[in-house]
């Protein structure tokens, strides 16, 4: 990846900061804020659910030109490892740890 992506989180603060730290980590280029909503499929069920995204929306999005041989390898290699140090670091936390806090409901417009 070489051009920012768009990340959502669906979780609590904690989630957010582990994403954002293993994003950083790993060299992901993310916008420094995440959406408000997931993007795409997801979004329908994102509300319900503690969930993680990260989209990149750039001009070979949806067309016959998005394959492996256009995406760098060093993005594929950082996006890679930056899901799995999320999840190793989620699973030693309890499920309530990384639902989004009530006060975090974010309504879809």
């Amino acid at each position: 990846m070489s051009e920012a992506v768009f990340w959502y989180v669906g979780g609590s603060r904690r989630l957010t900061k582990i994403a954002y730290d293993a994003y950083r980590q790993f060299g992901v280029p993310i916008y420094a804020e995440p959406e408000a909503y997931a993007r795409g499929e997801m979004g329908a069920f994102a509300e319900y659910t503690t969930s993680l995204q990260v989209v990149n929306l750039g001009l070979l999005s949806h067309t016959d030109q998005e394959t492996l041989d256009a995406m760098p390898w060093t993005g594929l290699q950082g996006i890679t490892r930056a899901f799995a140090k999320i999840i190793t670091e989620v699973n030693t936390l309890d499920i309530k740890d990384l639902q989004r806090e009530s006060t975090d409901q974010t309504l879809r417009q």
